[in-house]
């Protein structure tokens, strides 16, 4: 119990925290009907065409039918009670769930879903971040996203043709990183949640800088003549602050490097015979094992972000 408590004690004063939900959104549990007046949902901006409403659990629009035809209809958001700022020091990693159904997309879409800078309506210095997109492939589509509204974070798309009608688990992981123009968003796509490929991952190129600020979550229906509006149904979506890692890593010379191939977790700079101690980002540790040609198992892991420790050294990873 003391190993365990002295542990723990070095985790948490290395800054890392306990997971926060910080919206937690099932339309099921909603009243049919008009979507902005329920649970703290406001209308954004100033277009109201086609309110968005709530029925049988899901908040559904069909879309534009092509950018010659385009309308900016209703958008909606849900305020934080706190932003989620960019850390001074290592990284805030951030998930971003969203369970939706595709019904029509374009080949030049606008994103459909996005969590806005500020937590208020003001749209000044209000940008978009974490946006997510679906356009068209073949006779399918492919998922995309993008880190923020500011230039030089272009969107990157999936290669896995998805099929329209079908319900998907869609999470955006964003790392938050210390200083500026290095966050990272990375876009899985699954059956549900316990079943997520990763389909994209997303960066600054050039541009402008300016790393998000998270604020709100947004439902879009924008659209311009050379920006389809896709057809959408949101059943869910959960925002959860896993936490910062600053600090996990030993600034010494001899650093642990544990790298993730395949089902195994390749140790450098520590000897075989070492004992290596897996933790999950609350704190509970999930695997011990001990190291045999340089590598340990994990194939018993799943998905997800996790500290690996060996003595005093530790490190961040993500499967």
């Amino acid at each position: 119990m003391k190993k365990i408590t002295l542990l723990l004690s070095l985790v948490f004063s290395t800054s890392m925290f306990a997971q926060t939900t910080v919206v937690d959104v099932n339309f099921a549990n909603y009243t049919n009907g008009a979507l902005v007046g329920q649970n703290s949902w406001v209308q954004y901006n100033t277009q109201a065409g086609n309110p968005l409403t709530v029925a049988n659990g899901k908040v559904s629009w069909i879309g534009n039918g092509a950018p010659t035809t385009a309308v900016n209809n209703q958008d909606v958001m849900l305020a934080f009670t706190n932003t989620i700022d960019q850390p001074t020091l290592g990284t805030t990693t951030v998930n971003i769930d969203v369970v939706v159904t595709v019904n029509a997309a374009g080949d030049s879409p606008s994103y459909f879903f996005a969590l806005n800078t500020l937590n208020t309506t003001s749209t000044s210095s209000n940008f978009q971040n974490a946006r997510l997109a679906a356009k068209t492939s073949t006779d399918g589509f492919v998922f995309g996203a993008r880190v923020n509204g500011q230039g030089g974070y272009p969107f990157a798309y999936g290669t896995t043709k998805l099929t329209f009608g079908t319900k998907y688990a869609v999470r955006m992981t964003l790392d938050m990183v210390a200083g500026n123009a290095n966050d990272i968003l990375k876009l899985y796509v699954g059956s549900d949640f316990n079943n997520l490929t990763l389909e994209a991952t997303c960066s600054y190129t050039t541009g402008t800088v300016g790393d998000p600020v998270l604020g709100a979550l947004l439902i879009s229906q924008y659209a311009a003549s050379t920006a389809f509006e896709s057809g959408v149904s949101i059943e869910s979506i959960k925002v959860t602050n896993l936490g910062n890692t600053s600090g996990l890593n030993t600034p010494t010379d001899t650093k642990l490097q544990a790298i993730v191939s395949g089902k195994n977790l390749l140790i450098k700079n520590v000897s075989d015979g070492a004992e290596v101690e897996i933790f999950s980002t609350v704190g509970s540790k999930v695997q011990s094992s001990v190291i045999e040609n340089g590598k340990v198992s994990i194939a018993s892991l799943k998905g997800g972000l996790y500290v690996v420790r060996s003595g005093k050294l530790t490190q961040k990873i993500r499967l």
